[in-house]
């Protein structure tokens, strides 16, 4: 099992607009610094000393230097998920001796091997901004691995996405499934769901192939129906722009979401409680939902929506009510089945 780590979605301002993008953008919060310090003070003694800085765009963040210094100081390593564009004006401070160390890797996102591919989700430019962004990070020796989140415009691009990874000297490319959302399925971004395994399939084939690490960092088809993932074993701990412990990184703010209603995977404000509390109510939670999810077991009610990771918790958490307005989509079709065919 992996060391438990803290993911903070540092802020929710971007400067793209992904045709794919799964969160809401009118979130445009901004994690205030003594919060971060508080909880990870508070998790060390957790003996957690990983964290992971995402976005939005972690390096728009404000006080990004103070942040980076003060958890280097107190013994944590971070981890870095950015589109890359900024990379460069950053490189030279992330390459400072008394931060280097504490660098465990920066992950840039990229749609593509080439522009044709990236730049009609990602917007016209960024492919060569970011690779601009992955050489700057190469030539100052940090490690970096690369993000593609797969689409219907990228998913026959694995291989080259992987070849160039190697080429670049990425020592990991991480794979997505795309989670739906109103905007990328009108988009026609989003892949049918059939689609999932025989992508993975591939996957699975390309990674015994090639000696470049290739994993799945979220979302995938799984055969079980009581899959456990890292925020739900809590290994992984999940901190969004608003300042509140979230059940995990993928339904925190997506966009679909009834914005009128409780988000039940919002668990509590670290504004106004502790870590250590906090914890205890995303315990409750999580025990809850593994409940909903055995009963549903022993009736033999899994549904076959409830086999996509992430999705299973976004039908069960009340994030994909959106799905009833595109009738007709394979995606649609898999939601009116995993509630009882009710229309």
């Amino acid at each position: 099992m992996s060391p438990a780590k803290i993911n903070f979605e540092l802020t929710g301002a971007c400067n793209l607009s992904c045709a794919h993008c799964l969160r809401d953008r009118t979130l445009k919060n901004e994690l205030p610094l003594p919060l971060i310090q508080k909880a990870l003070k508070q998790a060390r003694a957790y003996g957690i000393n990983r964290v992971s800085f995402t976005g939005g765009e972690p390096l728009l963040y404000s006080r990004f230097q103070e942040l980076a210094e003060s958890t280097v100081s107190s013994g944590v390593q971070f981890a870095l998920v950015t589109n890359g564009i900024l990379l460069p004006r950053f490189t030279r401070l992330l390459s400072r001796p008394e931060l280097k160390p504490g660098l465990d890797r920066i992950c840039v996102s990229l749609e593509g091997p080439d522009p044709e591919t990236n730049d009609p989700v990602r917007g016209k430019g960024s492919f060569k901004k970011a690779l601009q962004g992955i050489l700057s990070a190469r030539s100052r020796e940090l490690p970096f691995a690369i993000k593609f989140t797969i689409n219907s415009r990228n998913y026959q691009k694995i291989e080259e996405m992987a070849l160039l990874a190697g080429k670049l000297g990425a020592f990991e490319l991480q794979l997505a499934q795309l989670y739906p959302t109103p905007q990328n399925l009108s988009a026609g971004l989003a892949l049918p769901p059939g689609q999932w395994e025989l992508v993975q399939a591939e996957s699975l084939r390309l990674r015994d192939l090639l000696k470049l690490n290739l994993i799945f960092s979220a979302g995938c088809y799984v055969d079980e129906n009581f899959p456990i993932c890292g925020h739900l074993g809590m290994t992984e701990y999940y901190v969004d722009s608003r300042g509140w412990l979230c059940l995990c990184c993928m339904l925190a703010g997506v966009a679909g979401r009834d914005s009128g209603k409780r988000e039940k995977d919002r668990i509590a404000d670290l504004r106004q409680t502790s870590f250590f509390d906090a914890h205890r109510k995303l315990m409750d939670r999580i025990i809850w939902f593994h409940k909903k999810r055995l009963e549903r077991i022993e009736r033999g009610e899994v549904s076959e929506l409830e086999h996509y990771q992430c999705l299973s918790c976004g039908f069960h958490f009340g994030k994909l009510d959106w799905l009833k307005d595109f009738p007709g989509t394979a995606w649609e079709d898999l939601f009116q089945k995993a509630r009882g065919g009710r229309r």
